[in-house]
């Protein structure tokens, strides 16, 4: 395995964590899972980028991130959104 491809797999589980969800380390993880059941409205966008950020912030300060792209879809009753880190 790489380093990037490590990276990539710490900050998958890190953002695929909630808080609260590791009971020897309960302040690991993110917000993201409570932020994307939320009502999909413009406000979604800087919430997902502000749990990213923050979660990411925490635990792998290394990782610098350029840009977050949020992509949100509501078709009704169907509500998606794409998320793409560039780091």
């Amino acid at each position: 395995m790489t380093t990037i491809e490590a990276i990539r797999n710490n900050m998958v589980n890190l953002l695929l964590t909630s808080k609260g969800e590791r009971l020897s380390n309960p302040n690991f993880g993110s917000n993201l899972k409570f932020v994307l059941f939320e009502q999909n409205d413009e406000a979604i966008i800087l919430k997902i980028q502000d749990a990213i950020n923050e979660a990411v912030s925490e635990f792998m300060p290394y990782v610098d991130i350029q840009d977050i792209d949020v992509d949100r879809y509501d078709g009704g009753v169907d509500q998606s959104a794409n998320i793409n880190v560039t780091v």
